[in-house]
């Protein structure tokens, strides 16, 4: 019989890492309107939307919410919201309009056990129209959690490695591969639906309405997470990349200089 090629999360191991990620994202949500650098582009198929006066990070959750109201309204164009924020908010553009159309027809529970080839793409369709249930999941934020888990000298329970144009992200992964190359991996068909798990576990611990501080804690911070683990384990820093969630999807291409993530 073919042995299984990853673990799912059970309760104790679930309770580990919700004790590891809790205390980072308590203390990190109160930096993100430093630390969360990603612009919102023009033309937000939402009215209105008024970011004046708002942080990068308040912005980009008042815009989900707003994406979602609209993805409920009844006659709305769910494609073409669908299109804007995997897209021009995304960065993402090599979906063709068939793939998209089909994550959007699909009911979330269904969507939710979509292929992880396409995650990052469908997960955003999910974050934005249920954001107090989903959260997106990509490259940055899978290599976050395992340089949390490295960087605190767990034995890790690694998340997928997802396709990314990311130099750092890149690099790590790749040093992952060989430094930790026995560690317990999750099961590909579960790890979007034991990430969803783990971050409801850490926002009911915080009194957090929905997951996306989680995510986004995650995602801002994963080029310092990935230096500390890679200091801490070898002393061998990584350089810094200027490229930001536009590679962490697949296919992904640069975003332009006015709407890229500077980090």
């Amino acid at each position: 019989m073919r042995r299984p090629s990853g673990i799912a999360l059970d309760g104790a191991t679930l309770a580990a890492l919700a004790d590891l990620l809790t205390p980072y994202v308590e203390q990190e949500s109160m930096r993100l309107p430093e630390t969360y650098r990603w612009k919102i582009p023009t033309g937000a198929p939402v009215a209105p939307f008024n970011s004046s006066g708002l942080s990068l990070a308040d912005a980009n959750v008042q815009l989900k919410r707003l994406l979602s109201d609209a993805w409920h309204l009844s006659g709305s164009d769910r494609a073409a919201l669908a299109r804007w924020y995997v897209g021009r908010w995304g960065g993402i553009y090599a979906n063709k309009d068939e793939t998209l159309q089909g994550y959007v027809l699909l009911p979330e529970d269904e969507l939710e056990g979509a292929a992880l080839a396409g995650v990052a793409t469908w997960s955003k369709i999910l974050a934005m129209r249920n954001p107090a249930r989903y959260a997106i999941f990509d490259a940055r934020v899978s290599a976050a959690l395992n340089a949390l888990q490295i960087s605190g000298g767990a034995d890790p329970i690694l998340f997928p490695d997802l396709l990314s144009r990311n130099n750092a992200v890149r690099a790590f992964q790749g040093w992952v591969r060989i430094e930790h190359r026995g560690a317990r991996r999750l099961l590909k068909d579960r790890a979007y639906p034991d990430y969803m798990v783990l971050l409801r576990e850490v926002g009911d611990r915080l009194g957090h309405k929905s997951p996306d501080r989680a995510e986004m804690v995650l995602f801002a911070n994963a080029e310092s997470l990935i230096q500390r683990a890679m200091v801490r384990a070898s002393g061998r820093p990584l350089g810094r990349s200027p490229e930001g969630r536009a590679q962490d999807g697949e296919g992904a291409a640069m975003r332009s200089t006015s709407t890229a993530n500077p980090l």
